[in-house]
């Protein structure tokens, strides 16, 4: 190969390389993500499906307990949240006919934060549920929250009603500039146009 057709195909390369894959954020609830009142855990989101995972309920033990569940994100530069989604594998108490939450997204994470938008989970309906869409999505670079406020229990029978729920939450986060050339795609390119250079001066 000469060293001109050498320089060419560095420039190539250079100017066509990938930048490197993004890292999505995976949480499976190792503690409890309660933490009442906030702040509460932050997670730092990446371009991909970022997914949380865990655990809620209401009077599932029969002792009166409901696990209410919130987490912090944070979406980074270069990046916009467009859509959340929420699966859900529910059991339920005999004699339950009604189970559903309602979760808030707020815009912060700090008591008192402005509140951007409210989402429901029946959760006799079909898994899995979008939710905060329309004027709510995208959401730009910044700190935002995600908590349960309200839950909600019916039944007949002696026995008292009660469900528990494992959810995954789905957080998708896209690029929205073109990124910023890798160190070794820089270098590639270099070379590629020094090689360039130093051809031409030969001839």
């Amino acid at each position: 190969m000469s060293k001109r057709t050498f320089a060419l195909v560095c420039c190539l390369l250079g100017c066509f390389a990938s930048p490197a894959g993004a890292a999505p954020f995976t949480y499976s609830e190792g503690a409890d993500l309660s933490g009442f009142p906030p702040p509460f855990t932050v997670f730092a989101l990446d371009v991909g499906l970022n997914t949380v995972s865990g655990t809620i309920e209401q009077d599932f033990l029969g002792q009166g307990i409901s696990d209410f569940d919130a987490f912090a994100f944070s979406v980074p530069a270069g990046t916009q949240l467009t859509q959340f989604s929420f699966s859900f594998l529910t059991q339920l108490l005999s004699g339950t006919t009604g189970a559903a939450t309602s979760f808030l997204l707020v815009d912060g994470n700090a008591s008192g934060s402005p509140i951007l938008g409210q989402g429901n989970v029946n959760f006799f309906s079909t898994s899995p549920v979008t939710l905060f869409g329309g004027p709510n999505l995208p959401l730009g670079p910044g700190v935002y929250s995600v908590k349960e406020a309200l839950q909600f229990t019916s039944g007949t029978g002696s026995s008292p009603p009660g469900w528990s729920s494992d959810y995954t939450w789905g957080l998708q986060v896209v690029a929205t500039d073109s990124g910023v050339p890798e160190p070794a795609t820089l270098a590639l390119l270099g070379l590629g146009l020094a090689g360039l250079g130093f051809s031409r001066r030969k001839q």
